[in-house]
């Protein structure tokens, strides 16, 4: 049942002054995405901010040493890991590591569920890659959808983290009606994930393109194509039929305009899903490491 409407605006009005309250990104993770801004930057600037904490250069190191990245024990120093992997890899590692760290659900329950949605967020970011592969975007876009993609549902695991009870009631009541969590959040929490996501990363300082990417995923769109959003929002509704499933809500429908852009095939989808979902099964211990 959706909330009287002004209990409904109390309860935005209190979280999204909760965002505000929330703690900022250290000065390295600042800095950090300032630098990787700019086309000047080196992977020696980026070594060395990275490295001015202790704490976040270790995790890193772990990460980077995990079978996923298939460099298990070879990279011993920051300096080597930013070679590798390229500087945009490694800024997908500050952010994740950073937001997860300030998002960190409170009981064994809250983790999983946040688990589950990290690895659907995960598997948005690797098939908005792949749609920027099919779609010719250049190296820089597709890496910029790449992030978009790991961040879009960052709104949903602030409320998680943040108005856990008042979250699971949201998910237990779009299970039961049978509807989307993008239905049910407007009437019980006064507010969509999308809006959250995009304060949330405005408070953090985000670069602009990638905010926008973040609040917006979710649609509607105007009449103009973005390639980003609609690779972003493509990527989100073919994997979450097979990423939060398990939570019995339904998923919802694709905007028309992304599936016309898209023209994929029966056969496209499942080529695109196989591909996702090799490399996310490959990621599941990527998750462990960034959290821990």
């Amino acid at each position: 049942m959706a909330l009287p409407q002004d209990l409904s605006a109390t309860t935005r009005k209190w979280i999204l002054r909760g965002v505000h309250d929330l703690p900022s990104l250290s000065d390295v993770v600042t800095k950090t995405l300032e630098a990787t801004e700019r086309e000047s930057t080196s992977a020696s600037e980026i070594e060395r901010l990275v490295s001015s904490d202790a704490a976040l250069s270790a995790k890193i190191l772990r990460v980077v040493n995990s079978a996923y990245y298939g460099l298990s024990g070879q990279v011993s120093s920051l300096n080597q890991a930013v070679v590798i992997l390229g500087i945009q890899q490694i800024r997908n590692l500050v952010l994740s590591i950073s937001a997860l760290s300030l998002l960190k659900g409170r009981t064994p329950q809250l983790r999983r569920l946040q688990h589950s949605f990290w690895m659907h967020s995960f598997a948005t970011a690797v098939c908005a890659q792949i749609i920027a592969r099919r779609k010719r975007f250049s190296a820089r876009d597709a890496e910029m959808v790449y992030t978009a993609g790991l961040l879009h549902d960052i709104g949903r695991l602030y409320l998680f983290s943040a108005v856990s009870e008042e979250y699971l009631a949201v998910i237990a009541h779009a299970a039961k009606s049978e509807r989307s969590l993008d239905e049910v959040e407007p009437e019980m929490l006064g507010v969509r994930h999308d809006e959250i996501g995009g304060e949330l990363a405005k408070t953090w300082h985000f670069p602009a393109a990638l905010t926008d990417l973040i609040a917006r995923h979710e649609g509607p769109f105007g009449d103009e194509i973005e390639h980003a959003l609609f690779a972003i929002h493509g990527a989100d509704r073919l994997t979450a039929s097979r990423y939060t499933k398990t939570f019995g809500v339904q998923t919802p429908t694709m905007d028309l305009e992304v599936e016309c852009w898209l023209g994929f095939t029966p056969e496209d989808i499942e080529a695109v899903l196989a591909e996702t979902e090799s490399k996310v099964d490959e990621a599941a211990e990527v998750y462990g490491l960034i959290v821990q």
